[in-house]
């Protein structure tokens, strides 16, 4: 039986980075997959609860699945040759959620779920490795 392996990065830095040049790195360096930190929309910030201003700031911050938060994923999955699992506080009707959405090397959308379940998102790449 022949043994495979899957070249995973993960990018533990803040929201402020270029995208592009983090994935074309990862990409270099042989990963096949680039995972990024949760919710990295926001950099995983919090409100206080306490005030009311403070948590519509925060919800209104949530991103749209069709948005240019994004695209800027799939347009680097699609530079770099590499799948993404971009993460977010993704808009949502009632509350936003800790979100994350596996982008294939051709900058499709292949797999959503939430946050906790990005491993089994990564998982659920099936794409060959050669």
């Amino acid at each position: 039986m022949a043994s495979t392996s899957l070249r995973i990065a993960l990018a533990q830095m803040m929201n402020d980075v270029n995208i592009d040049e983090i994935c074309a790195s990862a990409a270099y360096k042989g990963a096949a997959v680039i995972l990024f930190p949760e919710m990295f929309s926001n950099g995983y910030r919090r409100f206080d609860s306490e005030r009311a201003v403070s948590r519509q700031a925060w919800i209104d911050a949530a991103v749209p699945l069709d948005g240019p938060y994004l695209d800027r994923f799939r347009q680097a999955a699609l530079n770099n040759g590499l799948a993404i699992v971009a993460t977010f506080l993704e808009r949502g009707e009632a509350k936003p959620f800790n979100a994350a959405v596996l982008i294939d090397d051709g900058g499709e959308g292949v797999q959503f779920g939430t946050f906790p379940d990005c491993f089994r998102v990564i998982q659920s790449y099936s794409k060959p490795i050669t």
